[in-house]
Order: C-alpha cells, then structure tokens, then sequence
C-alpha cells in the first residue's frame, strides 16, 4: 500500500480533475481497507474501486481468477462506506467483482446488487463477454455502472456511447501499445471517439493504466 499511496500522491499533484484509484482488495480484511481508504482521501483521492479477487491477484481479463466470499468483500465495501459517511466525504466508491469469468454472469450480478447494498456508490463487473453481457449489467442495477475495455481483453472494444449505457468506461492500457511514440495523439483519438483506435492483441496486458471520467455517481446513488 505505501508504494500505491506514493503514486496516488504524486498523482493527483500534477492533475486539474478528480482521481479514481485502483485500491485493489482494499490490502486486507475491513480494518485494513479502512486505513487504505482513510490514506487515500488524505491523499486527495476522489474515489476508488476495490474488488473482490484473491491474493494473488490477476489482471481482470485473464482466466482462473479465484474471488473471496461475497460476504467478506461486502464487509470491505461497507468499511470503506463507513469511512466516507464519517467524513461527510464526497468519495466515490467502486464495487468490483471478479466472478464473471469463474462462476458465471449470474453470480456476478448478485454480488453487484450485494456489494451496492453494502455502500458501493458504482457497480463494476468485470469482463463482460459480449455487448449483451455489457447491457444486462447496465441494465441491472440502479446504482451507476462502470466498464472495464482493455486492449485484447474479453470485454469487446466498442465506443463508450453504445457501451450497454454503461454509465463510465475505462480504456485500459491504451497509452502503453506504443509508448514512445505520439501518446498525446491516442488520447485524443479516445477523447474524441470513445474508443479505443488501436489494433487488439490476444492476451491480456500486466500494465494497467485507467482512462474514464464518473459523473454524478454519488448523486445518482442518492437520488
């Protein structure tokens, strides 16, 4: 976690818009998820998504994945729901499952509703299939919904508009396909047609960077 909190730091430092971290499990049980969540907002962190995988994790796209009991990821969420609502704080949280691809779309619907009755302001599943996949999970639920689209992954790369209504979608790895060569250009291809413009490759890439923008979640939560 100190590595995570160093880059959250010089992060949000250097940028004019709000932050959403990856805080992974949370770095343990519900007290330990507290503290992360506690450091982060220190850190000046506007939200953060915290799934429900096993230690050692995977990257979200890859196959055998393991997720922990749904109750225990729910004890996560709420602690870190106890944390916002002590602090009266404006902290978007993100509850992520996993259990698409080990236990099948189903279970990774019930836990989405779990995970919202527990304090996730936003429902991510992970790796849908299909556009139809994309769009029962948009469907589902009323709490705001967040998309996962990496490059070569199992979630197929349409553009954020026709993603499922997919409330927020995130472009993974695109800035890494080339990085020395006209980053600033790829974004602007993302910015301009929400997607992703490069070419997919099989597999799933270790490098993880987050490109996506939330917009009125905890208002739509509360609404």
């Amino acid at each position: 976690m100190p590595e995570t909190l160093d880059r959250i730091r010089s992060i949000v430092g250097s940028l004019s818009v709000p932050l959403v971290a990856d805080l992974d499990t949370g770095y343990g049980n519900a007290l330990n998820v507290r503290r992360t969540v506690e450091q982060s907002m220190d850190a000046g962190v506007a939200g953060g998504i915290l799934e429900d995988q096993q230690w050692p994790k995977r990257c979200g796209h890859m196959e055998e994945k393991r997720v922990v009991d749904t109750d225990e990821h729910a004890r996560r969420i709420r602690a870190a729901a106890d944390v916002r609502d002590e602090r009266e704080a404006d902290f978007v949280i993100i509850g992520r499952t996993d259990a698409r691809e080990p236990h099948g779309p189903d279970e990774a619907l019930r836990r989405g509703h779990v995970y919202a009755d527990a304090g996730a302001d936003v429902v991510s599943v992970e790796a849908p299939q299909s556009r139809a996949e994309l769009e029962a999970v948009a469907d589902e639920f009323a709490a705001p919904t967040f998309a996962h689209v990496i490059e070569g992954g199992r979630t197929p790369s349409l553009p954020a508009d026709t993603v499922g209504h997919t409330d927020v979608t995130m472009f993974d790895t695109s800035g890494y396909r080339n990085p020395l060569r006209d980053d600033s250009r790829r974004y602007e291809d993302l910015r301009s047609a929400s997607t992703s413009s490069s070419t997919p490759r099989p597999g799933c890439s270790r490098r993880r960077g987050h490109s996506g923008e939330l917009r009125g979640a905890r208002n739509r939560r509360n609404g």
